[in-house]
């Protein structure tokens, strides 16, 4: 081998041996790269992941302590020396870590089942982070928009929470305010909320405080009844109903059960509760309950409780959020880190307890608002002092002690007859032959003890009556004159279920009459036979207003109209004439009715005439009249009239009146031609009779009416002499009568078809 040759092996040589000697250190000193993986771990505040920590290569020693005090040589071989210097390898950069887990916004749905006081509702809720440490912290919103499915009715709930995770311990710790708000459909409540609560993989706890703002007790309702007599006064149950609104504080502990699948957990919970509200009893109870959560994304839950105000209820409740509530950039199987995010347990809706009381109050005159005074009287007996433990035996004396605005109550007992007497105003004159009931300031309507005996006492004179006077429950049998009389009464004045008979000469059975102060009239189920003029008689005249309601009576053999309603000058009357029952009544001239309503002058008269049952009566059955200048609008309604001797129903206008009607569903059958009228020509035997003569305007509509077995038309609309008429006639049935089913007729009365 040559020099050059040598050298050149040398060299090689040389090469070889300070490549290995410089990288034999650099690989005993790398880690891996695919190291197993773990989970990420917080130091000093940092966020750590050990798959992405690399160890970094140590610098190779150059002089250890042994050489560096070795002297340096030249006679180092030149071949050494003479090499090129090696490249050193670039390390493999570490990748980056990955972002701590954070939490977005997300929706979700929630159903709720009923529960202790709290209704079934379902819902709408958003949850929105307000600021986060990733991984660490996190402050957040909750709101929600609830629909109580029982009522209706909205609700809802705002909420602002922290919670902060320890890494060495691996628990969350936070807290939160609330404000709550319920409309219950008949309330609505507010509440303020907050809690605090702990965390973790095993176990949880959790308290949670309510309390009501506002308004917290509503009455909803107050209903009285069981009244009872003591002394002078009338006492009631009254009872009352409230919704209100309930202060309260839950706690509870629970524990991790079992895992579901991948992402799922079932806790059980167990805890006690306490309740107090405005009016109501407290309530102390316990609560369990079993929370699944499924996935990320859906959550069940169950509870059971029990206390002594809501008793034992048992509901559910179902949620589902999107995008679900993990944290993103968690591992597949979350972390304690997800329940950072999770929403807060508690009630969602202002609990309510909807309570009842009952009490006894005095009841009160609606006039005074003072307690109602009341007088008793027991006919027959001697002494006494007007109190329900002591009633005055004397009816006059009794009638003299009560005051003004108070009652005076009688009971029959053996006093065979009153002498006629005047009521003072503002008294009301009973007695408990009829079930009987007073307005009250708490209620219009309160049934008196010991009413409805049957047992009329028996006047036998005149009863007159006063303003704001009421006359119930007598026999009245006058010896001359009418049975009960009112001239120019005013404010609330009632006859009611009397029974009236044999008054004699031209004097009805119940006779009011009014020329200026205006009236609420009731005359109800009162019975009325063999008068020496009308059953029941209005007459307003000049200015006065009446509101007159007339049901339920029952008059027969009357020497004239069972009911008649007469108006006149400038007066204004609103009628109602409903459900009364007018048989064997005579007439005395042709425009007479068993129920007749005249209107005269420059009188105005609104009338609702419903359910009547007039038959066999010796004159027309209904007769509407107009006159003058008057006005009058009808309704005509569901009436029977059978076997009168004239028209069953007329309504008619004459002069320069104006009549506007609808006559609907009525019945009219058998009602016969009256060969003794008087004024001669004047129309009978006519089922249904409409028509204006002499200027006058009648409007009205016929229909769902049946017509039979009349001696003339079923049906007769007609106009004379300049009067106009508009008729609408629809869906009738006339079938049987002598004459025509319908006849429209313009011009003159037609000639009557002799009798058969």
């Amino acid at each position: 081998m040559s020099s050059f040759e040598r050298l050149i092996a040398l060299n090689a040589i040389g090469l070889t041996a300070g490549l290995i000697a410089f990288t034999a250190p650099i690989s005993a000193q790398s880690v891996s790269p695919h190291k197993t993986f773990e989970r990420a771990f917080f130091i000093n505040e940092v966020w750590h992941h050990p798959a992405y920590e690399t160890i970094q290569p140590a610098k190779p020693v150059l002089d250890s302590p042994e050489t560096s005090t070795k002297p340096k040589t030249s006679q180092q071989p030149k071949v050494a020396q003479s090499a090129p210097p090696a490249e050193t390898p670039t390390p493999t950069p570490a990748p980056a870590a990955p972002p701590a887990p954070t939490f977005s916004p997300r929706i979700g749905v929630r159903y709720n089942s009923q529960g202790a006081g709290i209704n079934q509702v379902v819902g709408i809720e958003g949850f929105v982070p307000l600021a986060q440490k990733p991984g660490q912290a996190l402050t957040f919103f909750e709101g929600r928009a609830l629909y109580d499915t029982d009522n209706a009715a909205f609700g809802g709930n705002l909420l602002v929470g922290y919670r902060k995770l320890d890494p060495q311990t691996k628990r969350i710790v936070g807290g939160y305010v609330a404000y709550d708000n319920r409309d219950t459909g008949n309330s609505f409540f507010h509440q303020l909320g907050a809690g605090v609560e702990t965390l973790g993989d095993d176990w949880d706890a959790r308290l949670n405080a309510y309390v009501p703002v506002g308004t917290t007790r509503n009455q909803l309702g107050e209903a009285f009844g069981n009244a009872s007599f003591q002394q002078n006064s009338l006492v009631l149950d009254r009872f009352r109903q409230y919704e209100a609104g309930l202060a309260g504080v839950d706690v509870e502990y629970g524990r991790k059960l079992t895992n579901l699948g991948q992402n799922g957990s079932l806790r059980g919970y167990a805890g006690l509760y306490y309740y107090a509200g405005n009016g109501g009893d407290d309530a102390l109870g316990g609560r369990v309950r079993l929370a699944a959560r499924v996935n990320e994304f859906a959550a069940v839950g169950l509870t059971v409780q029990h206390d002594s105000l809501f008793d034992t209820r048992a509901y559910v409740n179902v949620g589902l959020s999107f995008p679900g509530n993990a944290a993103r950039g968690e591992a597949a199987s979350p972390s304690i880190v997800t329940r950072l995010g999770g929403s807060v347990e508690r009630t969602i809706s202002v609990t309510v307890d909807e309570q009842r009381d009952r009490d006894r109050v005095l009841a009160l005159s609606p006039a005074t608002n003072q307690p109602l005074q009341i007088v008793h009287a027991n006919l027959g007996g001697s002494g006494g002092n007007g109190t329900f433990e002591n009633p005055y035996g004397s009816f006059n004396q009794a009638l003299a002690a009560t005051p003004t605005n108070g009652v005076l109550y009688v009971q029959s007992g053996t006093n065979p007859g009153i002498a006629g007497f005047t009521v003072p105003t503002g008294v009301s004159v009973l007695s408990n032959a009829p079930v009987q009931s007073v307005r009250t300031a708490q209620s219009d309507r309160v049934f008196l003890p010991l009413s409805g005996s049957g047992v009329l006492p028996n006047v036998t004179g005149t009863i007159t009556l006063n303003s704001d006077t009421t006359v119930s429950g007598f026999r009245v049998s006058p010896v001359a004159g009418s049975a009960i009389v009112g001239t120019n009464v005013s404010g609330n004045v009632a006859v009611t279920d009397n029974v009236i008979s044999g008054t004699t000469g031209n004097n009805p059975g119940i006779s009011i009459n009014n020329n200026s102060v205006p009236v609420n009239l009731t005359i109800a189920r009162n019975i009325i036979t063999d008068t020496g003029a009308e059953g029941i008689f209005y007459q307003g005249r000049g200015t006065t207003q009446t509101t007159a309601t007339v049901t339920d009576n029952s008059t027969a053999r009357t020497f004239g109209s069972g009911i008649k309603l007469f108006t006149l000058d400038n007066a204004q009357l609103n009628a109602t004439v409903a459900n009364n029952t007018t048989t064997g009544n005579q007439f005395v001239v042709g425009q007479d009715g068993a129920i007749r309503i005249g209107t005269f002058n420059d009188a105005r008269v609104e009338v609702t005439v419903s359910g009547n049952t007039i038959r066999d009566n010796e004159s027309n059955g209904l007769f509407v009249g107009s006159e003058d200048t008057s006005i009058v609008r009808a309704n005509i309604l569901n009436n029977t009239a059978t076997n009168n001797l004239g028209i069953g129903l007329f309504f008619g206008a004459r002069q320069s009146s104006q009549e506007i009607g609808f006559i609907s569903g009525n019945t009219v059958s058998q009602n016969r031609l009256n060969p003794n009228i008087n004024p001669p020509g004047f129309p009978s035997g006519h089922g249904i009779f409409v028509g204006a003569q002499e200027r006058a305007t009648n409007t009205t509509t016929i229909a769902n009416n049946t017509a039979i077995n009349n001696e003339q038309n079923g049906i007769f609309a007609f106009v004379a002499n300049q009067g106009k008429g508009t008729f609408n006639i629809l869906n009738n049935t006339a079938n049987n009568n002598r004459r025509n089913g319908i006849e429209v007729n313009v011009g003159l009365n037609p000639p009557l078809l002799p009798n058969p």
